[in-house]
């Protein structure tokens, strides 16, 4: 191999890892929509998935996608977000401050939205669709 080439492989490898983006605030509110499958494939994204899901039908992530771009869509449109948390969402309708004490990768989204902004992520169990409000 020539002297070059592995210098420049070096250098790649020893690159640190990628940053999250940058923080606009110490803290922020944001409006949040859950839509996790484990319910859809049960008929009910209205409500929280409270068991674990043991045996049976695969859970519907796709569905929960297509839902979850849909929402996505409809928040960078700037349609009113409390109705689609209301008739969607897994988790309370309202705001949720968040801070340092939210965790990672929700924590690093949330803080780099501007206001009015909205973002979409997958964990592991659903889609978090989010809008910054304050």
């Amino acid at each position: 191999m020539k002297p070059a080439l592995l210098l420049a492989l070096c250098a790649c490898a020893a690159r640190p890892p990628p940053r999250p983006p940058p923080r606009l605030a110490a803290a922020v509110e944001i409006v949040h929509i859950q839509i996790g499958w484990l319910q859809i494939s049960r008929g009910d994204p209205n409500r929280p998935p409270v068991e674990i899901l043991q045996g049976g039908a695969a859970p519907d992530e796709r569905h929960a996608e297509e839902i979850a771009r849909d929402l996505f869509a409809r928040c960078q449109r700037g349609d009113p977000m409390a109705p689609l948390q209301q008739k969607y969402s897994e988790v309370e309708p309202g705001t949720v401050t968040v801070d340092d004490a939210t965790r990672q990768p929700f924590r690093d989204l949330a803080l780099g939205l501007t206001n009015g902004e909205c973002a979409m992520m997958r964990s592991d169990y659903a889609f978090h669709v989010f809008k910054r409000v304050r």
